[in-house]
């Protein structure tokens, strides 16, 4: 069974900046907006990542990671 490992977004963002600058600018943005998106997706479904619950309206894929 694989550990995951919840970092919270803000910190990572600012490390992101902080390490590389202006430079990381893009990296930071990449975060946020995925947390973002995390959060619409659980507003929508009315759950939770892996939650099952009597509101949930819907299903979803699961996430891959991109990057260009």
């Amino acid at each position: 069974m694989a550990l995951r490992v919840e970092t919270n977004p803000l910190e990572a963002a600012y490390a992101a900046l902080l390490s590389h600058g202006l430079d990381g600018a893009g990296e930071a943005l990449r975060i946020l907006v995925d947390e973002a998106s995390k959060i619409e997706r659980s507003y929508h479904l009315q759950a939770a990542p892996h939650e099952r619950s009597e509101d949930r309206t819907g299903y979803a894929n699961g996430l891959s990671p991109r990057r260009s």
